[in-house]
């Protein structure tokens, strides 16, 4: 299973060659392989961990950097991943002190007048803001990375690190990773989507299951993990398609339940929560044969791949099937068996929302099989671990990315920044999700051709504004602020839309450069112009970009100021 380490050379030699191809980088220069090798990590993280804000590009921090090669952010689960990247050949070793000196750049950072002084403009935007984070309650983990070997002793000042942060009191990771670690990253980013079985057969270990009959008939049983490993590698991820994640990878609690099976298999039973599955019907057949119809599993995906993914043990598992009307998951029993048995690992509030009919729908029709004039080639991604990979798939659009645009373009871009979980929660849970995904706010099974046009707009309009503003960024460091600002000029644009553009020309807007161009004709200098005026007195020092965008009353401002230019035109 995985990859072999010869392979893994190879693919990191390969796909370095290709970025510096991409870059017209010159490998031989040890800054540019450097560089490469950032590029070929932003990728790599973004593809396997699937939770942070923007493109892999945006992670890179460029020159000056303060010892920060990436910096991720994750608002909703208020996670801020800062990396170091250093290039070595696979068989060399990075020095110790490199990487103490990186673990231990918190105290520097907490240092506003430091950053000011030693940190570009770019960097300087986003570490400003560091101390306020903290104060706010954000994680952050510290992870050196490297091709080259990572010793006993490299891990041991990871460990130490963070033990010191946690006599702190301060919730700050430090994590190294060296090429057995980028590897099984790398595996982690590799995904299977597969229909669902109709048909699936398990073998039940004599005397050790019974079956509860009302008001659900279930069969609860102690079976054998090879059992599990066996069904995995037959069916693989159609196991999964009605459970709200996929395989998240062989790492923390996935991890401990490989080693689980493998060093203490007489315990594997108490130290699991086991696995939970559905179907719409099942049958006992010679004593212990259970053959079930529209086979799903619904909690326990992380157990039987990791189990799939060691030797064969004697390890029992605790095995729950229950017959149900039908395998969806969106609500009723189903969502509720969901959402009571998973805890064994960290579900975003996303993640309860993939199975929902309208994400179903979005799926199926929200894509385009080929770049439109603004759009790009994309598909919808509603469930994370499914997401298609590979040349000639397109961009991904994630569920939680489809609500921050729709959101920003409909309504306001602050809440994004503020409280983004609010984006993917119900309203009568305080939170948005009927306005992100609704229509006039209530929530649909499927959207009218009017209402897709519309989310097609937003999405040509907000590919728009990232591309234009991560290029002033990239030509001056002095407008890097303009893509962190990139849903306040989305929503600008939506009041723009509504004031001055027809609803039954937005399709036509959205596939057509032609038209996109003379819809928007004029307005984009407004636009940047409303985030230079908002942006100033972070510029003074009087505030941060991280209050900025999260300020309603700033927004209303820039909005009203807008509204007058309009008025003017």
């Amino acid at each position: 299973m995985g990859v072999s380490t010869r392979e893994f050379k190879a693919i990191i030699r390969d796909e370095l060659n290709e970025i510096a191809e991409d870059q017209g980088l010159e490998l031989s220069k040890a800054d540019n392989r450097g560089l490469a090798f950032e590029i070929w990590t932003a990728n790599l993280v973004f593809a396997a961990e699937d939770a942070y804000d923007g493109e892999p590009t945006d992670a890179i921090q460029g020159s000056h950097d303060l010892g920060v090669d990436l910096l991720f952010e994750d608002p909703a689960n208020k996670l801020l991943t800062i990396c170091q990247c250093k290039y070595t050949a696979a068989q060399k070793t990075v020095a110790e002190a490199d990487v103490s000196a990186f673990f231990a750049r918190h105290e520097r950072f907490m240092d506003r007048k430091w950053v000011q002084q030693h940190g570009s403009e770019a960097v300087q935007e986003l570490l400003l803001s560091y101390g306020d984070r903290i104060a706010d309650g954000w994680s952050v983990v510290y992870r050196f990375l490297t091709p080259g070997k990572s010793t006993d002793k490299l891990a041991q000042i990871a460990e130490r690190e963070t033990e010191r942060y946690d006599d702190l009191g301060l919730n700050i990771k430090c994590e190294m990773f060296g090429f057995q670690e980028l590897k099984q990253l790398y595996v982690r980013s590799l995904s299977l989507d597969e229909s669902i079985p109709d048909r699936v057969e398990l073998k039940l270990p004599q005397g050790q299951f019974f079956e509860h009959r009302d008001p659900y008939p279930t069969l609860i049983a102690a079976i054998s993990g090879n059992e599990l490993r066996n069904l995995y590698n037959e069916y693989k991820q159609s196991l999964y398609a009605y459970n709200i994640r996929g395989y998240l990878g062989a790492r923390g609690v996935n991890e401990a339940i490989g080693c689980t099976a493998e060093e203490e298999p007489e315990n594997f039973f108490y130290f699991n929560n086991g696995v939970s599955a559905i179907c719409t019907d099942f049958d006992v057949i010679k004593g212990n044969r259970v053959v079930a119809t529209d086979f799903q599993v619904i909690n326990g995906a992380q157990t039987i791949t990791s189990l799939a993914r060691v030797e064969p043990s004697s390890a029992k598992v605790l095995f729950r099937l229950t017959k149900t009307l039908d395998v969806k998951t969106e609500k009723g029993i189903n969502e509720k068996i969901i959402r009571f048995n998973n805890s064994q690992n960290s579900i975003k509030v996303s993640d309860f929302r993939a199975n929902d009919p309208i994400q179903v729908f979005l799926e199926r029709n929200l894509a385009t099989k080929r770049a439109q004039g603004p759009l790009p080639k994309f598909s919808y991604v509603r469930k994370r671990g499914t997401a298609r990979k590979g040349r000639g798939t397109g961009a991904s659009l994630k569920l939680e990315d489809l609500a921050k645009i729709r959101y920003a373009f409909l309504y306001e871009p602050t809440l994004i920044s503020s409280r983004p979980r609010a984006l993917w929660t119900l309203k009568d849970d305080a939170g948005s999700y009927e306005q992100c995904f609704g229509v006039d706010g209530r929530l649909q099974e499927a959207w009218s051709k009017g209402a897709m046009d519309e989310a097609l707009l937003a999405i040509a309009i907000h590919t728009h504004i990232v591309n234009d503003f991560r290029q002033r960024g990239k030509d001056d460091s002095n407008y890097k602020y303009l893509f962190r600002m990139r849903f306040h000029a989305l929503a600008l644009a939506g009041v723009y839309a509504r004031r001055e553009l027809k609803p039954e020309n937005y399709g036509k807007i959205a596939r057509s450069k032609a038209a996109f161009d003379d819809a928007f004709d004029g307005v984009w200098g407004t636009i940047r112009q409303m985030m230079s005026l908002a942006h100033a007195p972070v510029v003074n020092g009087d505030s941060t970009l991280y209050s900025l965008v999260r300020s309603i009353e700033r927004w209303t401002e820039m909005k009203r100021l807008f509204e007058e230019q309009l008025d003017l035109r």
